[in-house]
């Protein structure tokens, strides 16, 4: 977004600091979790995520409840979910999981 003097990000940079212990981003061991989970998942990332890795959302599909991922393009992390193409895959993904 536009701001006095320039352009700043368009989310909370500060959003990863919890993960930090006030050094360098550390990673977070969360396999154990995620390989827990029993239900059908859809995964969404965004294309230019600094958090959510590719290789990493890769490997959510084939571990765990082995997520469908959807990439949104030109999104940063977290899709806004705003976008009628965002909220349909939803939609789509929701009506075929759901037991008829």
């Amino acid at each position: 977004r536009r701001v006095e003097g320039g352009w700043t990000l368009g989310y909370d940079p500060g959003i990863a600091l919890p993960f930090t212990g006030g050094g360098p981003l550390q990673d977070v061991e969360m396999w154990e979790l995620w390989d827990a989970i029993e239900c059908p998942t859809l995964t969404l990332r965004g294309e230019n995520s600094d958090l959510l890795l590719a290789d990493t959302a890769t490997e959510m599909t084939l571990r765990g409840p082995t997520a469908d991922l959807v990439t949104v393009p030109g999104c940063g992390h977290a899709p806004a979910l705003m976008a009628d193409d965002q909220i349909d895959v939803i939609r789509d993904w929701l009506a075929a999981a759901s037991p008829t």
